[in-house]
């Protein structure tokens, strides 16, 4: 993303951040998911 910036390829960063954010995604709901089973074994 940083060599698309540095090169002003906006669409192409907007692209490769669509993907990191897709992945940011989805692993919050996998830490999410992985907290409540992990807190509902203690209650």
């Amino acid at each position: 993303m940083g060599l698309a910036l540095e090169q002003q390829d906006i669409p192409a960063a907007a692209a490769q951040m669509a993907t990191i954010r897709k992945v940011i995604g989805i692993n919050l709901i996998l830490g999410l998911a992985t907290t409540v089973i992990a807190v509902s074994k203690y209650v």
